[in-house]
């Protein structure tokens, strides 16, 4: 799922989203050539 997804699934937002991925608390699973990063469903949780 997308990063502006996972926002509204999880409530949180995207700029605290980034903040938790700098500090290596969530992970994206794979970044598509476009730059897009996919997050596994279970980082919602």
């Amino acid at each position: 799922m997308l990063i502006n997804e996972l926002s509204k699934k999880t409530g949180v937002t995207i700029h605290i989203m980034r903040y938790y991925e700098n500090l290596g608390l969530i992970a994206d699973e794979n970044v598509k050539t476009n730059n897009y990063k996919n997050y596994d469903e279970k980082v919602a949780e």
